[in-house]
């Protein structure tokens, strides 16, 4: 494998991360329905799913940006330029909504989807205090705010920090912030131009990667390979996200 081709991967990640992202968002939405409809008390079961699908939701959302800065740092060497130009501080973007505004070229009022995406994952993965942690009989809600202990580089002590959770039903929530950042990440992602060379290093390099594959039909190795890069030049075009972003637009209107 090389790097140009390695390249091509990570771009296609990222709509495998899209896709993962939409799998859980039907979880969360068909757990949201199936808890409204059950009888009183509710079953913990309900909100132990709405939890994990919360995180699996957040995780994802996460490894798209992950994948998206990984793709221009890839390109940069690609194009012989620094692995980071064209990027932008992380904490720059946390903390100042002009720049993530002017850097994704949106609205400031984005900003906040970032910061609740940032603060979800780092809170599910440490300390579960993002973790879905209420509701009423109709609908899974957030009841606290964000309350935790976040290690603090100038004092080197964890201060004490607090953020404001969303309101409202949290399906909606995970919607929004699906709705709101995929599309921004998606304008940042990078795809390298693939040679026909390229297409059939890649085709070769994957079957020689199969153990033992090739020394059952060595004799159709050219044939097999042809196939490989047949199929690699099908998926040339560039993907999109406009089905999933449709989908969750219909949803979060039908909640």
């Amino acid at each position: 494998m090389d790097l140009k081709n390695y390249a091509e991967m990570v771009y296609f990640q990222f709509y495998r991360k899209v896709d993962e992202l939409d799998f859980f968002i039907t979880e969360a939405a068909d757990n949201a329905f199936s808890y409204k409809n059950a009888p009183v008390p509710k079953d913990n079961f309900y909100f132990d799913k709405m939890q994990f699908t919360f995180s699996a939701c957040i995780n994802a959302l996460v490894s798209t940006w992950e994948v998206a800065k990984l793709s221009k740092s890839l390109a940069n060497e690609l194009g012989g330029l620094p692995e980071r130009e064209g990027l932008v501080s992380e904490r720059d973007l946390e903390s100042n909504p002009q720049i993530f505004a002017e850097y994704f070229e949106c609205d400031t009022a984005m900003h906040y989807w970032f910061r609740f995406m940032k603060d979800a994952r780092n809170a599910n993965a440490h300390d579960g205090s993002m973790a879905l942690n209420g509701g009423n009989v109709e609908e899974f809600l957030f009841q606290t705010d964000l309350q935790r202990f976040k290690w603090d580089r100038k004092s080197k002590r964890f201060a004490y920090v607090a953020s404001e959770s969303p309101k409202g039903n949290a399906v909606c929530v995970i919607l929004k912030a699906a709705i709101a950042l995929v599309p921004a990440f998606e304008n940042k992602l990078e795809r390298p131009v693939l040679s026909l060379e390229d297409h059939y290093a890649s085709a070769k390099f994957k079957l020689e990667s199969i153990p033992g594959l090739l020394d059952n039909f060595r004799e159709k190795e050219s044939e097999i390979i042809d196939s490989m890069i047949q199929t690699q030049l099908g998926g040339q075009k560039n993907r999109s996200c406009e089905k999933q972003l449709g989908s969750w637009a219909r949803k979060l209107e039908s909640i």
